[in-house]
This record gives C-alpha cells, sequence and structure tokens, in this order.
C-alpha cells in the first residue's frame, strides 16, 4: 500500500500535469458550450435551445400509431391552412427564385405553386420547420425495417450459401428484436446529445492528459537512473512495478472522471437534465437495432469511453516502461493515440485497424453509432464486440509486458 500511495503522490505531483489538465479543461468548455448550433454565444440559442425544448416537451411521449397519426394531421394542417401563406408579390418573389434552382427547373409554375412548403410565411415556416424532427421519430420504425432487410441481402450478396444466410439471420432477428420489443418515446434530450457528443474527442482531452501524467512512471525512473536502486527494496521489482501500474490506473479513472463530471454539470445546468426516456436514434445515417434510450446509450458510451481510459493509460505506461527517453514516450503515445483520430480517413490502408484502437474506445457512444457483423470462426459477431474483447485481451498483456520489461532494465542497472 505505500508503494502504491508513493506511486500516485509522484503522478499528482508533477506541475506540467496541472498546466495539461488546466489547458484540456478550458479547450473541453469550449468544446461543450461554443461549437456548433448549440453555442451559448450563438445569436438565436434561446429559440433554438429553449423553443425546440419546449416544442419537443408539448409532444412528448410513445411514439405510438396515434402518436403519428395526430403529429402528421397537424403538420398537413399547417400546410393547408390559406393563412399560413406568404402575400401575392412574396410568392411571385419565392417562385423566380425556384424556377433558378436547376432540380426544380423541370416543374412548371403551377406544379411549384403547388408545392405549400416554399410558401409558408415566417412563423407558419418556423413552425413547419419543428416538424423536421417529428419526421425523423415518425420513420424512425419503417427506416429500422428497411434497415435491416438491406443488410440481410447484403450479407447474403457478400457469403454466398450456408454462411451468408447465418449472417442474414443474425441481422434480421437483431432488427426485428428492436421493432417487436421496443417502444420509442419522444422528447427533449439535448443535454445527453451534447455529453455523447464531447465523449466523441475524449482522445484528445483526457488521452493527452493521461498521456503527459503517465509517461513519466517507469521513464523517469530511467532517467534518473533511480531504477536500479530498486533491486534492493524489501519489496521486490515486481511489488514497485504493481504498485506503479496500479497508482497509474487510478490516475486515469480520475482525470477521467474529472472531465465526465464537468460536462455533465455544465451540460444539464445548460441543455436540461431531461431526455432520459427518449429514444436513442444514434449519430450516423444507418438506423440501429439497438433498444436503447438516450440514458442507456449514455451509460453504455461512459462505460466503453471508461474502458478506454484504461486501455490508454495501460499502453501509455507500456510505452513508458520501454523507453528511457520521456520525449520519445511522448512522441510514441501522441502518435498511437492521435493517428486514429487525424488519419481516419485520410489513410485509407490503416481505415480498417482504427476502430480496434483505445482511442476508439475513449470516443464512447461513437463506437456504437454503426452495425455490422465480422466472421469469427465462421460465425457472425458484432464488431463492437471483438473491439472491446480484443482490446481488453492486449491490455492483459501490455500488464504483462510492463512489469518483465521495468525488471529487465533493473536487472540490467
Amino acid at each position: 500500500m505505500r508503494i502504491f500511495t508513493g506511486e500516485f503522490r509522484k503522478i499528482w505531483n508533477r506541475p506540467l500535469l496541472y498546466v495539461t489538465l488546466a489547458v484540456t479543461m478550458v479547450l473541453n468548455v469550449i468544446l461543450l458550450l461554443f461549437t456548433d448550433y448549440r453555442s451559448v454565444t450563438n445569436p438565436r440559442f434561446e429559440e433554438i435551445v429553449y423553443g425546440t425544448k419546449e416544442f419537443r416537451q408539448q409532444f412528448a411521449g410513445p411514439i405510438t400509431e396515434q402518436w403519428i397519426q395526430e403529429r402528421e394531421a397537424e403538420e398537413a394542417a399547417i400546410l393547408a391552412d390559406p393563412a399560413n401563406r406568404v402575400g401575392p408579390e412574396e410568392e411571385q418573389e419565392i417562385l423566380k427564385v425556384l424556377r433558378e434552382n436547376r432540380g426544380l427547373s423541370r416543374y412548371t409554375d403551377q406544379e411549384l405553386l403547388e408545392m405549400d412548403v416554399f410558401f409558408l410565411n415566417k412563423q407558419a415556416s418556423d413552425c413547419y420547420n419543428q416538424y423536421e424532427d417529428i419526421g425523423f421519430a415518425i420513420n424512425l420504425r419503417k427506416r429500422v425495417s428497411e434497415t435491416g432487410e438491406e443488410l440481410a441481402r447484403g450479407y447474403r450478396e457478400r457469403y454466398p450459401g450456408e454462411k451468408g444466410e447465418r449472417f442474414a439471420q443474425k441481422a434480421q432477428t437483431m432488427y426485428h428484436a428492436y421493432l417487436n420489443g421496443y417502444e420509442p418515446y419522444y422528447g427533449w434530450h439535448m443535454g445527453f446529445d451534447c455529453l455523447q457528443d464531447i465523449l466523441k474527442v475524449f482522445p484528445y482531452l483526457v488521452g493527452v492528459s493521461i498521456l503527459i501524467a503517465l509517461v513519466p512512471v517507469f521513464s523517469e525512473e530511467y532517467a534518473r537512473k533511480t531504477d536500479g536502486l530498486i533491486l534492493t527494496a524489501k519489496h521486490g521489482r515486481k511489488k514497485v512495478a504493481a504498485g506503479k501500474l496500479g497508482a497509474g490506473f487510478l490516475s486515469a479513472g480520475l482525470i477521467w472522471g474529472i472531465f465526465v463530471c464537468v460536462d455533465a454539470v455544465l451540460a444539464f445546468a445548460v441543455y436540461g437534465p431531461e431526455g432520459a426516456r427518449a429514444f436513442w436514434p444514434g449519430g450516423g445515417f444507418q438506423a440501429l437495432p439497438y433498444p436503447w434510450n438516450q440514458g442507456q446509450a449514455l451509460a453504455v458510451g461512459l462505460a466503453t469511453s471508461l474502458l478506454g481510459a484504461v486501455c490508454v493509460s495501460g499502453f501509455v505506461m507500456l510505452i513508458s516502461s520501454l523507453c528511457r527517453s520521456r520525449f520519445a514516450c511522448v512522441v510514441i503515445g501522441a502518435v498511437l493515440l492521435l493517428v486514429p483520430m487525424i488519419g481516419y480517413p485520410e489513410i485509407p490502408r490503416l481505415t480498417p485497424v482504427f476502430p480496434y484502437t483505445p482511442t476508439s474506445l475513449l470516443r464512447g457512444t461513437y463506437l456504437w453509432e454503426s452495425f455490422h457483423l465480422i466472421p469469427v470462426f465462421g460465425q457472425p459477431v458484432q464488431y463492437q464486440t471483438v473491439v472491446v474483447l480484443s482490446q481488453v485481451i492486449l491490455l492483459a498483456v501490455s500488464i504483462s509486458v510492463t512489469v518483465r520489461a521495468f525488471c529487465r532494465h533493473q536487472v540490467r542497472a
């Protein structure tokens, strides 16, 4: 316990760590609150956030057939109401602009005039635009069903015969389970969106902080030439290595926890804590078979990101145990940590490898924003399962190699 406590104090007694945390935390707050359409400095912030929040809360509820029919009727009523249409002069100005649009040039003036959505006045247009989000919710089950069938067809074409049928059935089973066993809920959830989005850049924030914190754990002993003295310690070399690893993993968890706590407080304070029950649409264009609400998706993302932080710390300490130069450790660690972020998809040959890195895990929910199956001994396995298991195995290997490398360094000293 004394070794662990001593190593933990050494990690947190380095001024450079606090400088790094300060810089990355400032960047974290900027990315959380001052970028994208949600920026608190956006002149339309109140309209975008509070207006949309009020609208979604007004129609919050399970997305049932009755709910869908009511929303579609309301949307149609906005278009059908003559009071919502612009005046004749403005109508002609809009028609002139539409004629100049290449995509609409094939339509006659009469056909364009019948497209009511282009001729709504500002108040009606703002109200109608709110229904775009509802349209996504309305078509959710349809998209899930179509995606499941498309994936099944794709697997049958890619893997002819019995193998293709196994993959197709696996995909269909997961998508059908979503359709038959999950009732999505519509509601406000921007606070949860904000938290899941900030996880995607955690390699730049948490990852870099962990790198700076843990690079000296072993390499500092080599630089100061104190590693040889540890040979005479009554606790033994392996116990010292274990203490260093334990302190490193705990420090990585604390750094990750600090960022998550700050982000959660800010996101929920600014955008509201509501929305845990709302359906999770994922972050990509592909409909997903995961029957998760926003709260469950965030929990999965946080667990994945925490595992990523542990894996990153394991590989950083592995590098530290192999290199005598702290500068070399930082360079190597930064390359391994950030290339999967910067190089994706600019390096096509390495793109398939990037998801199978600690960086991918550290990004949390991002790992789950797609769905595809890969063959493992001929059987269809979800690729996220392979990513998680491979990283856990590599983490165990890295711990073993770290201990052996540190002990061998001591013997040579």
